[in-house]
């Protein structure tokens, strides 16, 4: 439109001024509109700029303190510091301060927190400063799953030892096989009639009787049940596959898990939860990774015959496994016990319950029990001393409860007990001597005890368990 005036201005100037002239007043204008918008630039732009809100806190900056935190290094500390007096609000539902997730975040991360910072008054200024006086003693200990300026070696503790009465450690999945009072023919057919009678509750004691026998025999009659013709013409709307899952991941072997694959590729509608729990039991791949990645039944079937197919064996599946949750390597260990031993205490780790309101779907985090017990299972068959440390951090840090649904998992109280044949007594917030460990100062001094005279015991074959060479 300016342009068509100007043109339609040149012509009628020509009319009346000579070409030179008319040119040269043309430009003359031009100038003048040229140095108006000039200046309505410099004062209009900056006023947008600055009126604008701040820019929002990305949600990568709470990944980062995630990476940062899960990799033991003070830099998530610094990343809490750039925003903890940030006025943002985040989350969808039930927007919250950023201040105050950054000062969460400290409070579940960090030990001694009420010692030293208060948390309603709490800033950034404060918070650099005392990083800046005591980055020196920054540490991440692993044992505690929190930043600290005193290591455990120096903290104060007390403890009375007691006998504990065991017949030396067994592990959970291998109990002496229970023999079967019914042959396998005839357990199949009872099978059969029961769920055709629609009975399935007693349909899952036989199953639980298979697992119990753990013996070539009944993982035969598990591998018949996988075929179709025996859950044909009951009243029920599926077939057991769940019971027959869970039945299966006791057995640990390539075979059982082809055979999980096997359900999932079934045409029947059912709850896949604890083939997908199985699965993860028997690979030490956690749940949360291989369905974030796969969308459904089949995609997941595709995805393990791929890892069957380039991994082969079981220990190199697991060892993937571990690689995929873990960011550390064997070779960034002393020994394999302290690398069983930290995946043992950050299985347990879930940083969803420091940033609640920042959940995502793709995000979802399954507490990983299959990664866990694999861990344990590795920790334990080495024999090390070193072990007793990790499992008297797992009673610290409560993560060593039995989960709903798989009571055959370990517990690491009465592991510790059944390990060493002691029972250690230690003072309570009260200054009373318990073996509840039900306070904070009890599981503490229960921790401390363990990570200070773990040395103290050796292995001793014939009996099964540690032994105190020292006491």
């Amino acid at each position: 439109m300016f342009s068509v005036s100007l043109l339609l201005y040149i012509r009628m100037s020509t009319s009346f001024l000579s070409l030179d002239s008319a040119i040269f007043l043309t430009f003359f204008i031009i100038v003048l509109i040229m140095r108006k918008l000039i200046i309505f630039s410099c004062v209009f732009f900056p006023f947008v700029l600055f009126a604008q809100t701040a820019k929002p806190i990305p949600l990568s900056t709470f990944d980062s303190i995630s990476v940062y935190r899960n990799r033991f290094e003070v830099q998530a500390l610094d990343t809490i510091v750039a925003y903890m007096d940030s006025p943002e609000r985040v989350g969808a539902i039930l927007p919250v301060e950023v201040s105050s997730i950054m000062r969460a975040f400290l409070l579940n991360n960090w030990f001694d927190y009420k010692e030293h910072f208060d948390w309603d008054s709490l800033s950034s200024v404060d918070f650099t400063q005392f990083l800046a006086q005591n980055r020196k003693e920054i540490v991440f200990s692993v044992f505690l799953g929190k930043y600290t300026t005193t290591p455990l070696r120096e903290r104060a503790y007390s403890y009375r030892l007691k006998r504990y009465e065991t017949d030396g450690f067994i592990f959970p999945f291998h109990k002496p096989p229970i023999p079967l009072t019914l042959d396998s023919d005839t357990i199949l057919v009872h099978i059969k009639r029961l769920w055709k009678s629609n009975e399935p509750d007693s349909v899952e004691i036989l199953l639980q009787q298979l697992v119990a026998a753990h013996t070539v025999e009944a993982f035969a009659v598990l591998r018949e049940l996988l075929k179709a013709d025996y859950w044909l013409g009951g009243d029920n709307d599926e077939a057991p596959f769940p019971c027959l899952c869970k039945a299966l991941r006791h057995y640990e072997t390539l075979e059982a898990l082809t055979l999980l694959l096997d359900i999932l590729k079934s045409p029947y509608d059912f709850q896949e939860n604890h083939c997908y729990k199985s699965l993860e039991y028997i690979t030490s791949i956690n749940e949360t990774s291989f369905r974030r990645h796969n969308r459904n039944r089949d995609e997941i079937v595709l995805y393990f015959h791929s890892i069957i197919d380039s991994l082969g064996s079981l220990e190199a599946i697991r060892t993937y496994g571990y690689q995929l949750y873990f960011p550390f390597g064997m070779h960034e260990f002393d020994t394999s016990s302290d690398y069983y031993g930290h995946i043992l205490l950050e299985s347990g780790y879930n940083m969803s319950r420091f940033f609640p309101l920042l959940w995502r779907p793709e995000n979802t985090v399954i507490l990983p029990l299959g990664v866990h017990y694999q861990a344990f299972k590795a920790l334990v068959s080495y024999k090390d001393s070193r072990m007793l440390r990790y499992l008297g951090a797992l009673a610290y840090r409560e993560i060593g409860q039995k989960p709903q649904n798989w009571p055959q998992d370990f517990e690491a109280v009465t592991s510790l007990k059944d390990l060493t044949g002691v029972e250690v007594e230690v003072l309570d917030g009260e200054g009373n001597w318990t073996v509840g460990y039900n306070d904070d100062t009890a599981r503490l001094n229960f921790l401390l005890y363990w990570y200070n005279h773990a040395e103290d015991y050796v292995w001793d074959e014939e009996k099964k368990r540690f032994v105190n060479v020292k006491e």
